[in-house]
């Protein structure tokens, strides 16, 4: 009878307790539901290109897939994976809860470690740029999460190292963040760190030399690709960008960040920066952390050759974190500005959102259906090697698919017996919109969608898809110019000649 009534007892106060905690977190919960449902929703509507890619690789390596992109981050399809029994497509969704319940975690962790308010924290996170852009590709949500958590313990000086090695795992861009480790309060502490960002990169690391003979190769292979090989691109910078991430949070912004300047100037007029240093960094770690994630930021937009917003989204934790100091440190008597900012701030997230639902577009998956199934019809095998401009979504839709050839091979292609399929909604490659050049090519099907040229009565087997950016430029180069590029994963990471030395002594050269 004691025993049922101590059960009694300890599940009253268990329910007691998880009501507790619903009641003191139901902004955090409401709007974790309603993010996770956008972002649901929004995947259920569109056809990314790069999100479609990470689900490839995820099936390359625990599907017996046939197409794979070394340049690619390994732990969003890695994490799919892992979900791969309820079903692939149950996987994509499985993938995107959870990321965005890794969010709403990273979030509430940061603010507390900032000592600010986590509900406004946690509703300025989700403002239209994160909500629309987050999800859309798979990766930068997830790494931003992992980022906010680096920067949680390494304000608390805990061990942080691990989680910027999963951020960067989950999008090389972070790798850049690695100097932050510097923050730690001693050399012990800084060494223990970086050997944790380390840690995570083994297994990846040991993949890479198995199957490439360089544990670099996919770190490598993804700079040539964005940087290394792209010195003909030239785009100027695009303001647009920067106004597009901090959007309506702007203003708020831009007092934060002065705000924040001249509170760090104040103390470094107070303290003896040479005796006092450490008390200095207590003093201002968060707005000086923050105002090096800024500067890290923007130096990885600027010598990026292509210019998109997706390179400065993870300035959005600075972002919040000044508008959060801006928006505490306006204050009017007798009137509640901060009251009046959130309520703003909410109205205007809805807009946007209610937007983008209207105006959101994506991909049709029947075009691309409707192409295979005439191609099947017309008895073209899917084993005769088919190239297009669109090939990731046709690899997705399981047709193995490479990429399309540069103008000066297209006639190589199909003498060879290649068939190339061009869709008309892709505006690359430009040859295509050349309605002369074209029509010297044997068409085999055509329509408003697309153009499938080639010889009908040739084909030749399609080739392995899992080749390097850079082997695959090689033999373009080499087809077109008879001469060969840059391949050593060590010459294209290092300029430096003993890192290049250190790079292959690292991989037994």
């Amino acid at each position: 009878m004691k025993q049922s009534e101590t059960n009694l007892k300890s599940s009253q106060k268990k329910t007691k307790k998880t009501f507790g905690f619903l009641r003191e977190n139901k902004i955090i919960i409401i709007l974790f539901i309603f993010s996770t449902s956008f972002f649901l929703y929004q995947h259920s509507i569109s056809f990314s290109w790069d999100f479609c890619a990470y689900v490839l690789n995820a099936k390359y390596w625990f599907a017996q897939g046939a197409y794979f992109e070394p340049f690619r981050s390994p732990l969003m399809p890695f994490t799919m994976s892992i979900f791969s029994f309820f079903g692939w497509k149950s996987s994509e969704y499985i993938y995107i809860v959870l990321v965005s319940f890794l969010f709403m975690v990273s979030s509430v962790k940061l603010a507390e470690s900032l000592k600010l308010n986590k509900n406004i924290f946690y509703l300025l996170s989700l403002n239209p740029y994160i909500l629309i852009m987050g999800m859309i590709n798979g990766t930068e949500l997830l790494s931003l999460s992992f980022l906010e958590l680096f920067i949680a313990y390494l304000i608390k000086n805990k061990n942080s190292g691990v989680f910027l090695g999963l951020a960067s795992l989950s999008r090389y861009t972070c790798i850049s963040f690695f100097p932050l480790l510097l923050f730690h309060r001693n050399i012990k502490s800084i060494i223990k760190n970086f050997i944790l960002f380390v840690i995570p990169f083994i297994p990846w690391f040991i993949y890479n030399y198995i199957k490439f003979g360089n544990m670099f190769m996919s770190i490598a292979d993804g700079y040539a690709n964005n940087i290394y090989f792209r010195d003909y691109i030239n785009q100027n910078i695009n303001y647009m960008h920067i106004i597009h991430v901090v959007n309506f949070l702007l203003p708020f912004f831009l007092f934060g960040l002065v705000f924040t300047l001249f509170k760090i100037f104040k103390s470094l007029k107070d303290n003896n920066i040479i005796y006092n240093w450490k008390k200095f960094i207590e003093e201002n770690i968060e707005g000086i952390l923050m105002i090096f994630i800024l500067i890290f930021s923007f130096y990885g937009y600027f010598k990026i050759p292509v210019k998109t917003s997706r390179y400065l989204f993870n300035m959005f934790i600075p972002t919040v974190y000044f508008s959060m100091i801006g928006i505490n440190s306006i204050k009017i008597k007798k009137f509640n500005f901060k009251r009046l900012a959130v309520i703003t701030i909410i109205i205007l997230n809805l807009f946007f959102i209610f937007q983008s639902f209207i105006v959101h577009t994506s991909y049709e998956k029947k075009m691309y259906i409707d192409v295979l199934e005439n191609m099947n019809k017309l008895g073209i095998s899917d084993n005769c090697s088919l190239r297009s401009n669109s090939w990731v979504f046709m690899n997705y839709l399981e047709r193995k698919t490479s990429i399309f050839p540069r103008k000066q091979l297209v006639h190589y292609y199909i003498n060879k017996g290649h068939y190339l399929l061009f869709f008309n909604h892709v505006l690359e490659p430009s040859y295509v919109h050349n309605k002369t050049f074209m029509s010297g090519f044997p068409v085999i099907l055509k329509n408003k969608d697309y153009t499938l040229i080639g010889n009908n009565n040739s084909c030749t087997k399609i080739e392995e898809l899992d080749r390097t950016y850079m082997v695959m430029l090689n033999e373009t180069v080499y087809l077109v110019w008879n001469k060969s590029i840059e391949t050593n994963p060590c010459n294209i990471l290092f300029s430096n000649q003993f890192m290049k030395k250190a790079c292959e002594i690292a991989n037994f050269k």
